[in-house]
C-alpha cells in the first residue's frame, strides 16, 4: 500500500453495507476482499462457519485471479473491466474488481432463488460505484480529521506563558 491512508477500513465497509437496503432485501451474501483472499467484510445470507468464509474468500480472490489471467487473451480491452460470473438460471457467483488507491480488491454476490440475475448483476455494479463514492468522501474526511490534528496545540504560546505554566508545576 502506498500510504496509511490508502487502506479499506472494515469498519467502513460494514457501515457502508448497512445502508445499501437493495443488496440486503435481495438476500445475497456479499463479500468483500484483498486480493490475497483476505476477507474484509462478509455478509453471508445463509450460515457459514468461520473457516467456510475464510475458504470462500480464498476461493474467490483465486477465481478473480484466474479470470484476471485470462484476460489477456482479450488485449483490447483492460483487465479490470472483465467481470467474473459463475452461475445457472437462478444462482452463481458474481465478482467485480474493486481497484482503490492502487490496490486491487475484490467485490463478490452469491445469489440463489433469484428470477433476474441480470438485476443482481447491475445492483452489484452499482453498490461498487457507491462505494468507491463513499469511501472518496470516508477517506476525504479521515485525512481532514488527520491533518488537524496533526496542527501544533500551543501553536502561539509566548515564552512568558510557558514559564508560568512551568512555575506553576515547581510551586506544585
Amino acid at each position: 500500500m502506498t500510504n496509511g491512508q490508502d487502506f479499506i477500513r472494515p469498519q467502513d465497509l460494514a457501515k457502508f453495507f448497512a445502508q445499501e437496503d437493495a443488496l440486503t432485501k435481495h438476500h445475497l451474501s456479499i463479500f468483500f476482499g484483498r486480493a490475497d483472499g483476505v476477507l474484509l467484510f462478509s455478509r453471508p445470507a445463509q450460515d457459514f462457519s468461520a473457516d467456510q468464509e475464510s475458504s470462500l474468500g480464498v476461493l474467490l480472490a483465486s477465481a478473480w485471479q484466474a479470470s484476471q489471467a485470462m484476460a489477456v487473451y482479450f488485449p483490447q480491452t483492460a483487465a479490470d473491466e472483465f467481470r467474473y460470473n459463475f452461475a445457472t438460471t437462478d444462482q452463481g457467483i458474481y465478482l467485480l474488481a474493486f481497484p482503490w488507491q492502487g490496490e486491487a480488491y475484490f467485490l463478490a454476490a452469491l445469489y440463489q432463488g433469484q428470477t433476474n440475475p441480470g438485476a443482481i448483476k447491475m445492483l452489484l455494479r452499482s453498490s461498487a460505484l457507491h462505494l468507491q463514492e463513499f469511501l472518496r468522501v470516508q477517506h476525504h474526511s479521515t485525512d481532514q480529521t488527520k491533518s488537524s490534528a496533526e496542527k501544533p496545540l500551543f501553536n502561539d504560546i509566548t515564552d512568558d506563558e510557558m514559564n508560568k505554566l512551568f512555575a506553576f508545576a515547581e510551586n506544585s
